[in-house]
């Protein structure tokens, strides 16, 4: 009969007997993995669009805005994703 076995000693825990021997599991951390980059792909400010690269931008420049100007809408594309528009463009 082939069985396998789980076996637990005070310093080596994840051990497991087998018909062909003993092994052992050595548990590793989770390596972090880095954030995927967001790009800025479109701003507008009260209805009015400001050019962005067409590529994205990772920040915008310094916007100064009057008391009137509170609509904000920011487009952002994230995860190795572009939009679509961006993707027209760099295969055309």
């Amino acid at each position: 009969m082939n069985r396998t076995v789980p076996f637990v000693r005070a310093h080596h825990p994840g051990g497991f007997g087998t018909p062909q021997g003993l092994s052992r599991i050595i548990p590793e951390a989770d390596r972090p993995e880095s954030p995927l980059p967001i790009f800025i792909s479109g701003l507008r400010v009260s209805g009015i669009v400001h050019r962005l690269s067409e590529l994205g931008e990772v920040e915008v420049p310094e916007l100064r805005l009057g008391s009137n100007e509170n609509q904000i809408q920011i487009d952002s594309v994230g995860g190795g994703q572009q939009s679509a528009e961006n993707q027209d463009n760099l295969l055309n």
